[in-house]
């Protein structure tokens, strides 16, 4: 019986200010959403996260410790010619080719990378941005992963890039025509997002408005978060990006 994990989170951006003094980074988001969701499903499981700045260049010293990677969302482009992502890429490549134990898990921004290290596409959606809490479709796989019955699965979206071509051999575990999904926001960091992006005039005030109240809604996170943690409790050699919640896209695995 596996008495703890321990997982590397690759930190690929930092918290508006607001949700920085409350939240702190998103390895310390991270962090506390798997533990809360390890207590609720395996309450005699460790979990145990080191955070890992990739931005500035920072990967752990070995693999040999960790039982998956977390790759957080980011406002970057995944597609991007940017040293530090294209060095994240080829690093997840890596991880996938030499480390089949160590288990990948993609958040927005960080499973569009997994696609790239793993030969599928990323752009930018014809369809624009996904704000709030959204519904995706579950398929079958979908629903094992998660251990329901349910045909939806509602989660928190701040994204506009897409895998627009899935890398070869993948599973769909829910979609819809946009979707990327975000298990570790709240409604307060959703909230200072839109407020964000507003006062940048990335977001039009009319795009604010039709999402403030969504962004209120129930969702899945803490579940997905659960199924996350049940996928890196399975002893199988299964491997890619976790949270793929995205049309033609692996979904958790």
């Amino acid at each position: 019986m596996v008495s703890s994990l321990r997982i590397a989170i690759f930190e690929c951006d930092t918290p508006v200010p607001a949700v920085l003094k409350r939240y702190g980074t998103y390895g310390s988001i991270f962090t506390n959403l798997l533990t809360r969701a390890s207590e609720a499903t395996t309450p005699a499981v460790t979990v145990r996260c080191d955070c890992f700045d990739v931005i500035k260049g920072e990967y752990p010293d070995s693999l040999s410790k960790y039982d998956g990677i977390l790759i957080t969302g980011s406002r970057h482009c995944s597609f991007g010619d940017d040293p530090w992502i294209v060095k994240l890429s080829n690093y997840v490549s890596d991880v996938y080719q030499y480390h089949p134990k160590v288990k990948l898990i993609g958040i927005c921004f960080g499973h569009q990378i997994i696609a790239r290290a793993l030969g599928g596409t990323v752009q930018k959606n014809d369809k624009g941005w996904e704000v709030a809490v959204t519904e995706t479709k579950l398929t079958p796989e979908g629903r094992a992963v998660l251990a329901t019955t349910a045909d939806t699965l509602k989660l928190q979206q701040m994204h506009r890039d897409i895998v627009s071509k899935a890398p070869a051999g993948v599973h769909v575990f829910a979609s819809n025509e946009i979707c990327d999904g975000h298990p570790e926001f709240t409604q307060f960091i959703v909230e200072e997002l839109l407020r964000t992006r507003q006062e940048q005039k990335i977001f039009a005030e009319d795009m604010v408005e039709e999402a403030w109240p969504r962004a209120a809604g129930e969702n899945d996170g803490e579940n997905v978060a659960r199924g996350i943690i049940t996928f890196l409790l399975k002893t199988d050699e299964e491997k890619g990006g976790a949270e793929y919640l995205r049309r033609g896209v692996l979904g958790t695995s």
